[in-house]
């Protein structure tokens, strides 16, 4: 675990978390790097001595709207795509909404990193 390290408070842990795992989940499904981090997090929380509920649902979300990085990281994208498509609309670059995923994304690690320790402690 050390690239994870031993931080101190929750906010750099949960960055010291997401930063690796968001590249991740926006180039392959995020249910595999989800189920992937699973394991990594509980071991992880006993070394730094906080418990896992303070990151296996926030890391869930997080996977999610990193997910929609390219138009092929989940299946939404794909139907979204089609419907374009299929109703003659210009369908959308491979990476087009990635800007978009970016900002979400790095919006929910934030929010998620102020809020999760006032609602789960």
């Amino acid at each position: 675990m050390r690239v994870l390290g031993h931080p101190k408070t929750y906010f750099a842990a949960i960055l010291r978390l997401s930063l690796p795992a968001m590249p991740l989940a926006a180039s392959i499904s995020n249910t595999c790097v989800m189920g992937v981090m699973i394991p990594v997090i509980e071991k992880w929380c006993k070394e730094i001595n906080m418990p896992p509920r303070l990151f296996l649902m926030p890391m869930s979300y997080i996977m999610l709207v990193i997910g929609a990085f390219a138009i092929f990281s989940t299946s939404s994208n794909l139907v979204a795509q089609s419907l374009l498509m299929e109703r003659g609309l210009e369908p959308f670059g491979n990476f087009e909404i990635s800007p978009l995923a970016i900002t979400c994304g790095m919006a929910t690690v934030l929010y998620l990193a102020i809020a999760v320790p006032t609602l789960l402690y």
